[in-house]
């Protein structure tokens, strides 16, 4: 995610046409000031131009629009609706379709992405010329409140992620994560679940293995069901005053394998509330290697406690894997992002998908390829989404990139999801 210190600035302003306008580069700026009215103004130092910034006007940023395309280069006809991004990342779909041709004109297959049920996660259609139909993505919630989201992909190469997750509405969740190459060998299978004890009383496993959570005053006790092992977290100084019970609300979701983890490399504040150097910025969320920091940005998006708790976990997840790609599992290896195989794997997965993909597509992959915030920064992204993507489902702010990255990126999720569980291991056993 986005934070303080990049090398560019983002910021909504009246009267442009996209909504927001990008300097790429914070010295372009010759002033950011506040008018007499109270309007922050930003002016451009190269062209002397003067922008109004916009602010609390949410609802006219969020407005649809649909774009119809002819994608010459694939033979695709592709007819989209989104909402523009607030923070200028790339914009997000609600519907999409997309008809792929072969090169006589006749029609091979339709893609349709229609919203679910779940804010964050599409349902996803592929239709044959024939008729028949493949669900690819689909969310569903019950009369009860139990929501259940299924994924089917495969990527160019073939290798096929299959993804089901299920939590009903007082929190219980079961997960199951599995990526298959085309000749049947498993590169990552992983089954997780979290049970709701009591208000400050849970349990969580990975694959069987089972622990114990317990939030007592600022501690958090994390028991080891098979061996007794006893583990302590005292967030008693590290979670803000302000606005704790929000932070601990969306703590309370996290399994035991991430939290051990914090053992290794002590997270020294966790911080929910308004961003104080871009105020105008919502859900501005990052990870501070300098301060040992994880911050939460406000958000005027959620109107229910539920939503509120959803949107965050999906949020503190990614940052989680920002915290664990800064720690090492032996105390010497690079971090995950630095790693040349991973970034091997993915640049052969990028090829594959450059091959097939269309120009609006190869858009919402940029958040992982470089071509939006350097190389070293779209590493650290990837090792980020993937740790989201192990946890919990997206929220809809992030959910097109999302998509994106788990379906045609299986590979590179299974090679970083290794790492991931190194230093859960390696957290376990300290």
């Amino acid at each position: 995610m986005a934070q303080a210190g990049d090398d560019r600035l983002i910021t909504f302003v009246k009267n442009h046409p996209d909504y927001y306008y990008e300097v790429k580069d914070l010295k372009e700026c010759l002033n950011i000031r506040t008018s007499e009215e109270g309007d922050t103004i930003i002016r451009h130092n190269k062209t002397g131009k003067s922008f109004d910034i916009v602010k609390n006007e949410v609802e006219t940023h969020r407005s649809e629009k649909t774009v119809v395309n002819n994608d010459f280069k694939r033979r695709q006809d592709i007819e989209y609706t989104r909402i523009p991004d607030l923070i200028g990342r790339k914009d997000f779909v609600t519907r999409q379709k997309i008809e792929s041709y072969d090169s006589e004109g006749n029609l091979i297959k339709t893609e349709t992405y229609a919203s679910g049920d779940i804010p964050g996660v599409a349902n996803i259609t592929e239709i044959l010329a024939d008729g028949t139909k493949k669900i690819l993505q689909q969310s569903t919630k019950d009369k009860n409140g139990t929501v259940m989201v299924m994924k089917d992909f495969e990527s160019p190469d073939g290798t096929r992620t299959q993804v089901q997750n299920i939590e009903d509405a007082i929190g219980n969740r079961r997960s199951l994560y599995k990526i298959t190459d085309k000749d049947g060998n498993v590169l990552l299978n992983q089954t997780r679940t979290f049970k709701v004890l009591g208000e400050n009383k849970f349990q969580s496993s990975l694959n069987g293995y089972s622990y114990e959570i317990e939030y007592t005053d600022g501690l958090v006790k994390i028991t080891d069901m098979q061996s007794g092992k006893v583990s302590e977290i005292n967030m008693t100084d590290s979670i803000s005053s302000e606005n704790k019970d929000s932070i601990l609300n969306v703590l309370k979701k996290i399994d035991a394998s991430q939290l051990l983890v914090m053992n290794l490399n002590n997270i020294d504040q966790f911080t929910y509330g308004k961003d104080i150097i871009f105020p105008e910025f919502l859900n501005n969320a990052y990870w501070s290697e300098e301060k040992k920091e994880i911050y939460l940005g406000e958000t005027t998006f959620t109107d229910s406690q539920e939503a509120f708790i959803s949107r965050n976990f999906s949020t503190l997840c990614h940052e989680l894997g920002h915290f664990i790609d800064s720690t090492s599992s032996d105390g010497e290896s690079s971090a995950i992002s630095s790693q040349k195989n991973i970034e091997k794997i993915f640049q052969k997965e990028y090829d594959q998908f450059l091959k097939m993909a269309t120009t609006e597509e190869e858009g919402f992959v940029e958040y992982f390829t470089g071509s939006m915030q350097g190389e070293f920064r779209a590493a650290e992204e990837r090792v980020a989404e993937t740790n989201m993507l192990l946890h919990s489902n997206p929220n809809e702010q992030i959910a097109t990139r999302a998509y994106y990255f788990q379906r045609y990126f299986p590979r590179t999720i299974a090679a970083i999801s290794q790492e991931i569980s190194k230093i859960e291991q390696k957290a376990a056993g300290s």
